[in-house]
Order: structure tokens, then C-alpha cells, then sequence
């Protein structure tokens, strides 16, 4: 048995032809395989996607319940007297924040620096 590659999904007009006259069918049937799975990587990659923005809001709704509580203990540090210790807290909540917003999300900056090369 003989295996060849070609460029596009489907082989060149003279072997496409050949099967034709072998069964008029065969030429269909390798049509509605191609077309079939490119639907399917379309469905595989929506999916993914869907996957990975779910993924990003749970991450962004962590993170925003974690700062409002360190936030809040930060401040009820304060009121309570321990002003170093409540300080040191809310700063560490607003570096926390800048890096997580200035800085993106790493799955970002990771593909625009795979798609730069």
C-alpha cells in the first residue's frame, strides 16, 4: 500500500477522478469526512475557549473576595491601634492588585509572545 501526503485535505483532480469512476460515492463520502472534522475542531476550540474565560472569572472573583477581606482587615487593623500591622497589610493588597492588573494574565502574555516569534 502506497501512502501519500497532500496539501489540502483532499488529494489532487486526477486521483479524485480515478475514484469517481470507482465509485461514484467515494468522493462524497471523503467530503462529509473533512467537512465533519472541521466541525468537530471548531466545537474542540469554542469549548476551550468557553473553558478558559470560565476559568479567568473564578480566578477574578477569588481574587476580588481575598482583597476586600485582607482590604477590610487592613483597615480594621488600623482601628484597632496596629497601625504598622495594617498598613503593611493594605499595602501588600494594593501591590497584590497592581501586578495582577498592570501585569495581565500570564496565559495572555504567554500566546501574544508565542504569536511575536
Amino acid at each position: 500500500m502506497d501512502i501519500q501526503q497532500y496539501m489540502s485535505p483532499f488529494p489532487p483532480a486526477h486521483i479524485l477522478d480515478a475514484n469517481n469512476r470507482v465509485d461514484p460515492r467515494i468522493n462524497d463520502v471523503m467530503i462529509e469526512g473533512v467537512r465533519d472534522e472541521m466541525i468537530d475542531r471548531r466545537q474542540r476550540a469554542n469549548y476551550l475557549a468557553k473553558a478558559d474565560v470560565e476559568e479567568a472569572k473564578r480566578a477574578q472573583i477569588f481574587s476580588l473576595v481575598t482583597s476586600l477581606l485582607l482590604g477590610g482587615g487592613a483597615i480594621g487593623a488600623i482601628f484597632a491601634g496596629h497601625d504598622t500591622a495594617g498598613a503593611t497589610v493594605a499595602t501588600g493588597v494594593l501591590v497584590a492588585l497592581a501586578v495582577a492588573f498592570l501585569g495581565g494574565p500570564r496565559r495572555l502574555r504567554k500566546d501574544k509572545d508565542d504569536h511575536a516569534e
